[in-house]
């Protein structure tokens, strides 16, 4: 399993939160592999940005959870 994706659940069980959209973009290192940039907070002030790989697994959170994705 993807270990960002686990990262991803994990910090939403600690409590945070995504603020959608979710953006998909070319992977900075390599423009032939999308990911996705998921932006979570905790609280007013504490934010940050999680990257998954585009896979079949992020696509079916992406759709569960009915975010809407910007490209």
């Amino acid at each position: 399993m993807n270990a960002d994706y686990l990262q991803l659940i994990e910090t939403l069980e600690q409590g945070w939160e995504i603020v959608p959209p979710v953006y998909l973009r070319p992977r900075w290192t390599n423009d032939q592999e999308n990911v996705y940039h998921f932006i979570v907070k905790q609280s007013k002030d504490s934010t940050k940005m999680i990257t998954i790989t585009d896979d079949a697994l992020a696509r079916n959170f992406i759709a569960a959870h009915q975010l809407k994705v910007v490209k």
